[in-house]
């Protein structure tokens, strides 16, 4: 009863800000807008909940999974696990010592509102009994890292001795914040480990491998004497891309394993540089990398191309197991670039699509350039094709549109290279199923963006072009023609064309 009356009070907190029922509470006072829930109603859906989780005389796990003692699990033959509800201080180290093999550690710092409320429920339920120490915890405003690093060391201090040698601890941390990383780093140093292998999967938080220090790492306090410009420089070069100022900093923090390293300086004595908004990017690109976005892109279409079919996990698997440290790609990258060239041909398997077998790709290329050609001769224009493809409509000496067809969603080989000569409209014409993929690339690289204002260029899709050659007759047909198929279709109405009623496209 309880649970059920804990569980009600819960879900009926007004606490939830209207239509973001999924948001982390960042303050205990109600929102202007909140939706008042039915406390019968939740009281219902917790027993609901509670007691439809397995049908009648079904369990997940079996009597025979569960061992009554350290003892019994230890001297176990066969696999079985042990609950503890207990502290990392309660753990008799002797009986344990050198036994572990593995240890899967999460770092989830509890937020101050989420504290806040779980010790008054706590009071609730256990009244006087409550142990004196938690009541002080409803008056922190914020969460003390200080205290937390410190709580972190301890625990690991507690596990250095129970693990076999070289027994790796795996570590998984929440959030995008650079403050749990450095937590981390901190506090494996006064464990002697050292952060061995890691990736960032932002916003989700960070993988990392930790393992007896056999090196010496750099102590908390070693901060570079350039205060970490060079770190951060050198994780932008490798990255090839604006990045983030909070990856940034995780980045940056475990690139060096020094835990107290500055965050990222974009004052004028630095090479660091906002970009736009939260990016930051470098004053002088020199010897930067390709983007990683498109190396990614090139290498999912590769391993495609080469190997398959493969399973999702083991193709993100494989992903990330090649671009790991500082080139760690965010989660949403990853999965843009499996769908953009995968098809489910049996379930839970993917596979290169059909039409981006490379040879029809290589024909498909050459039917856009021709009718792209096609086009501009019915409209008027002297058509002309450069080295490399190109295809140019001129008129006399001006030349209004340049059109360069690819079959990937490639970027960097366009945009970030001296643009091709026009004296009007470039246009990068592209598959129709990388258009998604685009769409990201220019989100989340504000070079990418200016750089398509800067110099004209527009996208098309290979199916919009093939529905240009259909209907255009005449050259005032043309500009609304280009920005009829956007790469991300918006829930607006459309440009009005020639002969052609108006109508509206869903996201």
């Amino acid at each position: 009863i309880e649970a059920l009356c804990l569980e009600a009070l819960h879900r009926s907190s007004s606490l939830t800000p209207y239509e973001t029922s999924s948001e982390r509470l960042r303050s205990l006072r109600p929102p202007q807008r909140f939706l008042e829930i039915n406390v019968w109603t939740a009281l219902e859906e917790a027993i609901n909940a509670y007691t439809g989780a397995y049908p009648a005389g079904e369990s997940p796990v079996t009597a025979a999974d569960l061992a009554p003692s350290w003892e019994a699990l230890l001297s176990s033959g066969t696999p079985a696990y042990l609950l503890l509800n207990r502290s990392l201080q309660e753990l008799d180290r002797e009986q344990l010592e050198a036994e572990v093999k593995v240890i899967l550690f999460e770092v989830r710092p509890p937020e101050a509102s989420f504290w806040a409320l779980s010790i008054l429920w706590a009071t609730w339920l256990w009244g006087p009994d409550l142990p004196a120490g938690l009541r002080g915890f409803l008056s922190r405003r914020r969460l003390d890292w200080e205290w937390y690093r410190k709580s972190l060391a301890a625990a690991f201090h507690r596990l250095t001795p129970v693990i076999r040698a070289g027994a790796p601890i795996f570590v998984v941390t929440s959030g995008s914040g650079a403050a749990p990383v450095r937590a981390v780093v901190h506090s494996a140093q006064q464990s002697d480990l050292h952060v061995e292998r890691w990736m960032a999967c932002p916003p989700l938080g960070y993988r990392l491998l930790l393992t007896g220090s056999d090196r010496r790492a750099p102590k908390a306090g070693e901060v570079p004497s350039d205060g970490g410009d060079a770190a951060y420089s050198d994780v932008l070069r490798r990255r090839g891309e604006p990045t983030h100022r909070q990856l940034l900093e995780g980045l940056g923090v475990l690139e060096t394993e020094v835990a107290e390293l500055p965050a990222p300086d974009t004052t004028t004595a630095s090479d660091l540089q906002v970009a736009e908004g939260p990016y930051i990017w470098l004053r002088t690109a020199h010897g930067v990398e390709p983007p990683l976005a498109d190396r990614v892109e090139a290498q999912t279409a590769e391993l495609l191309a080469n190997e398959g079919p493969w399973t999702t996990e083991h193709l993100i698997g494989t992903l990330y197991a090649l671009f790991a440290g500082v080139s760690s790609p965010d989660p949403e990258l990853v999965n843009a670039c499996i769908s953009a060239y995968t098809t489910t041909e049996a379930p839970g398997t993917l596979s290169l699509r059909r039409e981006d077998e490379p040879g029809r790709r290589r024909a498909e290329l050459q039917q856009m350039r021709a009718e792209v050609s096609t086009l501009g001769t019915r409209l008027g224009y002297d058509v002309g094709r450069r080295l490399g493809g190109d295809v140019v409509w001129k008129e006399g000496r001006h030349e209004p549109y340049l059109f360069r067809c690819t079959t990937t969603a490639l970027l960097g080989p366009h945009l970030l290279k001296a643009p091709p000569p026009c004296d009007g409209q470039r246009c990068l014409i592209v598959p129709g199923g990388r258009a998604a993929l685009v769409a990201l690339k220019l989100r989340r690289d504000p070079r990418l963006r200016e750089l398509v204002s800067e110099h004209r260029w527009t996208f098309i899709k290979f199916r919009h072009l093939r529905r240009m050659i259909g209907e255009i007759r005449e050259r005032a047909e043309l500009e609304a023609y280009l920005g009829l198929d956007p790469m991300v279709e918006q829930a607006s109405a459309q440009l009005t064309l020639p002969g052609i009623e108006p109508r509206r496209t869903e996201v």
